[in-house]
């Protein structure tokens, strides 16, 4: 694991946290018939929101460990991820993840790309992608948009 805190635009100081954090943040980033789901998902989601920290999601979802084991006892988890805290979100940085797959290691690389703010057009909205996890969020887009 790793973390970078530097001055930004302004002098205003953004974190980036990335690595091993060896947890899963729901049942999405677990594949396999015997994989278990993380007790502690709750737990770490509170953590992150406390601490201003925002999970980049990789785009497509893929796993970035595996257990070494074929067929049903196969089991991915997307335990390698980079959090953001939200000076620099707000900062308006381009930045996207992804992985390749390794054959040394059990653990996927890990890649990050940061853009500077000042590429980035000025829009008036913003989305978080937390709310696609609430249960009722379509619902509310339907009603009221």
């Amino acid at each position: 694991m790793f973390g970078v805190v530097a001055s930004g635009v302004r002098n205003v100081n953004f974190l980036i946290l990335g690595g091993d954090l060896n947890f899963t943040l729901n049942a999405n980033e677990v594949w396999g018939v015997k994989a278990k789901l993380n007790p502690h998902e709750d737990f770490f989601h509170s953590l992150l929101e406390d601490e201003g920290l925002v999970d980049l999601a990789l785009c497509p979802l893929k796993p970035t460990w595996r257990n070494g084991r074929e067929g049903v006892d196969g089991i991915l988890k997307r335990l390698d991820r980079f959090m953001l805290n939200q000076v620099f979100m707000r900062e308006r940085y381009r930045s996207r993840s992804w992985v390749i797959n390794s054959i040394i290691s059990d653990h996927n690389l890990i890649f990050l790309q940061v853009e500077g703010s000042d590429l980035l057009a000025k829009y008036p909205f913003k989305f978080h992608h937390a709310w696609l996890k609430e249960v009722d969020f379509k619902e509310l887009v339907v009603t009221n948009w």
